[in-house]
């Protein structure tokens, strides 16, 4: 009897392998090679992609380097795999955005990234996202690294952390330079202009004049916006302001500024282009926000929405975005280059960071905003 039940076991093993090896030999054969080491509920979901008419998905970001990054790791090869085509359109959407795209019935956008964690979760509650498959992200989300966010309506893509950089030709790495974030309000050591985000995205705009009047980065959360913007008219003067990622660096290079904050993936491009790039980098207590994606509600374009972001989300394509910009989940740190162990938010680099609270931005974002935005017009 045992024997017999070993038999049926190794017939089913043997049935399951020949339907999935059927499965891909519907595909061309020069596409057949990049289905390798895909799972076969992804590959299935594929299949009924390619088999259905053609069409244009939209992808809605940041663009600029993360695009040129997304398409080199997956878009390029679901397009061969699917016959479909991936758009891209800047910038990210806001909540407002998103929610009239929804109502309108028929939204403009497909795949987009959230801009916050706070943001997925306010979306989600909102009933403004489509739920995703759980036949194809339920194994992704078991292989996704600790402190790595996601929800039955969204994923993060990765960490995106507020570093501090400041210009190596006035401040070189062999003396005295910045190295902590604190520094951004040290102008007796490193006087000159600052170059700060406009926003309260989580990219330290609150968080690090409070870090630097002395508050301990366990106890940031409730962030105390009077402390901080008292702190932040300590240096009023010497502040100029940035509303875009290629702002960000391009004024520190350009010597608009000094020292000032950008996103790690806008440093780890120029890097990836010129490895002697002008500029330092500080990690020690940068604020790490949520970076997600998540599928429009309502898209007309749902099945081939969830293919791109589950392909998306294969080890091997996300460890390609980790190589060419730092930004990625790393599923896989065994694949990684010695740029992408620099720049990407891995293990090692989580205790050196502060985390978000989703949820202090979730409900006090609108009211800061505006304490902000009034003490900007002082």
């Amino acid at each position: 009897m045992r024997s017999l039940a070993l038999l049926g076991t190794a017939l089913m093993a043997f049935s399951g392998a020949a339907a999935a090896q059927d499965l891909r030999s519907k595909f061309p054969a020069d596409v057949q090679p990049l289905l390798k080491e895909l799972p076969d509920a992804l590959v299935k979901a594929l299949l009924d992609v390619r088999q259905s008419p053609p069409d244009t998905l939209i992808w809605r970001d940041g663009g600029g380097a993360l695009g040129e990054a997304e398409r080199k790791a997956y878009w390029d090869n679901w397009e061969k795999i699917t016959g479909w085509k991936v758009r891209n359109v800047s910038p990210s959407a806001n909540p407002p955005d998103v929610e009239a795209q929804v109502q309108s019935g028929n939204p403009q956008f497909d795949v987009f990234e959230t801009k916050s964690g706070a943001n997925a979760i306010l979306e989600q509650e909102q009933g403004l996202l489509e739920k995703l498959d759980p036949e194809l992200f339920d194994p992704i989300f078991a292989k996704f690294p600790k402190g790595y966010l996601h929800s039955p309506y969204w994923l993060e893509y990765t960490k995106s952390t507020g570093i501090v950089i400041f210009n190596t030709k006035k401040w070189p790495l062999s003396g005295k330079h910045p190295t902590d974030v604190t520094d951004l309000f040290n102008t007796k050591d490193f006087p000159g202009k600052r170059c700060l985000y406009k926003f309260l995205n989580a990219t330290g705009t609150l968080e690090y004049p409070l870090l630097a009047d002395g508050v301990p980065r366990d106890k940031l959360f409730p962030l105390d916006v009077t402390r901080a913007l008292k702190k932040l008219d300590t240096i009023r003067n010497d502040i100029v302001w940035w509303t875009g990622g290629a702002q960000s660096v391009q004024l520190v290079l350009d010597g608009e500024c000094d020292i000032g904050i950008t996103w790690h993936g806008r440093a780890a491009a120029l890097f990836a282009k010129d490895p002697k790039t002008p500029l330092g980098v500080v990690w020690k207590n940068a604020q790490v926000g949520n970076a997600p994606f998540a599928i429009v509600k309502g898209t007309k374009r749902a099945k081939a929405a969830q293919t791109a972001l589950a392909y998306a989300f294969q080890a091997k394509p996300m460890c390609t975005l980790l190589n060419s910009l730092g930004y990625g989940v790393p599923i896989d740190e065994s694949c990684l280059s010695d740029f992408a162990k620099t720049w990407a938010v891995t293990a090692d680099k989580i205790p050196l960071v502060i985390p978000a609270d989703n949820g202090w931005y979730l409900k006090n974002y609108n009211e800061a905003t505006d304490q902000f935005n009034a003490w900007l017009q002082k």
